[in-house]
């Protein structure tokens, strides 16, 4: 037994000199403190939950890296189960498995998760439609400033390529993204094909920092059954204790009706260990019934615990309100 220990203690000491480690996990629960539903005229009040489907927020993560080789995966929550009608809770999966390897420097092997995109924004980091975000496979190469990255994402469980006797042949999703960075900020170049290359998106981004303020423009063209132009501008900066940031996403594929004009804008002010915030929220000004989000809340954090409260004004045919929380703790 002491044998057994003494070869587990070597293994463990021999693995943290070559990797390096980062574990870290995470509980949230979030729900209403008061919420008016203006569409059922019905108040309720109290109410806990738990995030079933934020990707972007593990419960639980792990990664290991070392100089030419490393790996990653996170743990989310998923939907609520109900036990016999005398319990429930969530059920725990797997999601976002990644294994890179990099046999030469510069030269970069990726299988699972492949997450890429010209510039995300930053105030609730969703909305782009000029990204990669999948499972599969990716070779990439760097070199002074210079980047390339092929990507075939189809999905877990998925073939990229197949053939079947006597049809047609199906090809899953393929992009190929390459980027130049230097002082005069990060110029980048995407292109994805889909349904077999019926479907082509070509898009370029540039970004960069002016002085306080950070920005960046993406556009792109969607081709398929009906063209869609897809332009994306955001930009952020700060003021001493006061913050701003700004996102504006527009869509067009030849008619008005169908066209989009999002805004998404948030003006932060810094009081110690809390932040307070305004946000307004449309995610179309061109749809012919009005729809908008005003929040008005503060956020921080306690140690490793943090928390959001926020009043929001749902504005619609029939006007929401609600106050809803966040609170987590990260170890």
């Amino acid at each position: 037994m002491k044998k057994i220990v003494g070869i587990l203690a070597a293994a463990a000491v021999f693995a943290t000199s070559v990797f390096a480690a980062d574990i870290s996990a995470k509980v949230e629960l979030d729900g209403n403190l008061f919420k008016y539903d203006g569409a059922t005229k019905t108040v309720s009040a109290l109410n806990v939950d738990k995030p079933t489907d934020q990707h972007w927020n593990a419960v639980f993560s792990a990664s290991v890296s070392g100089d030419n080789a490393g790996a990653s995966f996170v743990v989310l929550s998923g939907p609520i189960v109900s036990m016999g009608g005398w319990n429930s809770g969530h059920d725990l999966g797997g999601r976002n498995w990644q294994i890179w390897m990099s046999p030469v420097d510069g030269l970069k092997f990726t299988i699972g998760k492949i997450d890429a995109n010209l510039n995300q924004e930053q105030i609730t980091w969703s909305g782009t439609k000029l990204n990669v975000d999948s499972n599969g496979f990716g070779v990439g190469y760097s070199v002074a400033g210079f980047s390339f990255d092929l990507m075939f994402t189809p999905g877990l469980g998925t073939d990229w390529f197949t053939k079947a006797d006597g049809v047609d042949a199906v090809i899953g999703e393929t992009t190929f993204k390459a980027a130049y960075g230097a002082d005069f900020g990060t110029i980048g170049l995407l292109y994805k094909a889909n349904d077999s290359f019926k479907t082509n998106t070509i898009a370029l981004g540039y970004s960069n920092n002016f002085g306080p303020v950070f920005a960046f423009l993406n556009a792109g063209v969607i081709i398929a059954d009906k063209t869609d132009i897809r332009v994306e501008a955001f930009a952020k900066g700060n003021a001493g204790d006061f913050g701003w940031a700004v996102w504006l996403p527009f869509g067009y594929n030849g008619t008005t009706e169908d066209s989009t004009l999002g805004s998404i804008v948030e003006l932060t002010y810094a009081l110690g260990g809390t932040t307070a915030y305004v946000r307004f929220n449309d995610e179309n000004f061109m749809a012919d019934n009005f729809k908008s989000e005003i929040r008005l809340g503060a956020k921080g954090s306690v140690g490793g615990a943090g928390w959001n409260i926020w009043a929001q004004i749902d504005v619609a045919e029939k006007t929401s309100f609600s106050i809803p929380f966040e609170f987590g703790y990260s170890f």
